[in-house]
């Protein structure tokens, strides 16, 4: 089931905004030349399971996957679906690689992702934490992630709980307005019979 955001009109502003937070918290620090960087990639990918499916881009950078979260949020929603059901394909009963699992907790966890779901999104995040081939960069992005999905998570609760609560004090005023209407039918009935007919 999708989450729906508690706050329609916030989800708009959060998204360049969350995007920017991300830039600034996860920008690479190393100086290493981008050539040495992406041979270091390869040679980590060398090491995966021949069964394996290959990642359309390697997994080397946080801009990488940043790019990848401003180009799913400006897909139409059909084709952000389609997006979706593709990464979850799984090749038989091998784990989905590292790169399409990081794709798709970005696209659970995105609050302008039409396929949103926050407990997916951690799910797929927590695993991803305790990969030991992620950079430092890899773990702050993913970690930044999971505390946004974590609150999001916390907030819906708390909106339920208080949903909940005001369904409980409604029915409760309710049941109270048909108790004093029934006990105005009885004292209405109880002076009539007082009365007696009338003459």
């Amino acid at each position: 089931m999708k989450t729906t955001a508690p706050y329609p009109g916030l989800t708009r502003l959060a998204v360049p905004l969350f995007v920017a937070l991300l830039l600034n918290a996860c920008a690479p620090v190393s100086t290493k030349p981008q050539a040495t960087v992406a041979e270091s990639a390869q040679t980590r990918h060398e090491h995966t399971s021949k069964t394996e499916v290959k990642p359309e881009t390697p997994l080397v950078s946080n801009n990488a996957l940043l790019d990848y979260a401003q180009y799913f949020t400006d897909l139409p929603a059909d084709t952000q679906k389609k997006e979706v059901a593709i990464l979850s394909t799984v090749n038989g009963k091998e784990k989905l690689p590292l790169l399409t699992r990081s794709k798709l907790a970005i696209a659970y966890a995105l609050p302008s992702s039409k396929t949103r779901d926050s407990q997916k999104a951690q799910i797929l995040l927590d695993e991803l934490l305790t990969e030991k081939t992620l950079s430092a960069d890899e773990k702050n992005l993913f970690g930044l992630l999971r505390d946004f999905v974590g609150e999001n998570i916390r907030l819906v609760s708390r909106l339920r709980d208080e949903q909940k609560r005001t369904e409980t004090a409604q029915t409760g005023m309710m049941n109270l307005q048909k108790k004093l209407d029934d006990l105005k039918d009885i004292e209405k009935t109880m002076i009539d019979r007082d009365q007696g007919p009338k003459k």
